[in-house]
């Protein structure tokens, strides 16, 4: 007989430390700072979710099987006793040794909807400068302006109009887009945009060069 249901591999989610985590001796993978930097950036804007999978060897250990990186970082960063959920399943070390050697693999196959991800990026901003590098480099990668005109909804005002604000639409070529982006990064990194009613960051950072070119910043 057939099966009509997957074979279900996850057997509970259970909450233990960090230092309990037993890494695989064949895990391949390497990580660069640029992703530790990337993955120590969203723990810090959002936090940490998701389950590392993990399986109990002969020895009653908890191996992992994907998640390596996320629990070196978690060490580093906040001590060895953090304690996580992780999703502890039922492999056995050669079927933990397929599922460490497919995991990134099978995600890294998917494409990307061109004009959904412009839109994505526009609409989701970051004060890490390794996660916005990330970012940016994704939105290279694709071909993708992040600044796309009308990507971010204005405001809503009491008025219903958009008074005080205006949306401005620029024509450049790639080289310029290229020094406009670059600006407005290095003025985000110049801090808080304190005095301005502008929920746009980017569009404070325009103004913050722009107020610097006249001398007013």
């Amino acid at each position: 007989m057939s099966q009509t249901q997957p074979r279900k591999r996850n057997k509970a989610i259970r909450m233990v430390r960090v230092s309990e985590l037993e890494d695989a001796p064949w895990n391949f993978r390497t990580h660069p700072d640029e992703q530790r930097g990337a993955l120590e950036g969203v723990i810090d804007e959002i936090g940490f979710y998701g389950y590392p999978d993990v399986y109990e060897t002969e020895e009653g250990r908890l191996r992992i099987c994907d998640g390596h990186l996320r629990k070196d970082l978690l060490i580093a960063k906040y001590g060895p006793d953090t304690e996580i959920e992780v999703n502890v399943t039922d492999f056995d070390e050669v079927e933990a040794k397929k599922a460490t050697l497919t995991h990134d693999p099978l995600a890294a196959m998917a494409e990307a909807d061109d004009q959904k991800l412009g839109e994505l990026l526009a609409q989701v901003e970051t004060e890490g400068e390794a996660l916005r590098a990330m970012l940016d480099g994704l939105a290279e990668e694709h071909g993708v302006d992040v600044f796309q005109p009308g990507a971010v909804d204005m405001p809503d005002l009491p008025s219903g109009d958009r008074e005080p604000f205006q949306q401005m639409t620029f024509t450049l070529s790639d080289d310029q887009a290229g020094t406009i982006k670059r600006a407005v990064a290095a003025a985000k990194d110049a801090g808080p945009f304190i005095d301005s009613p502008n929920e746009n960051s980017n569009g404070n950072a325009l103004a913050r060069v722009a107020e610097a070119y006249i001398g007013q910043g």
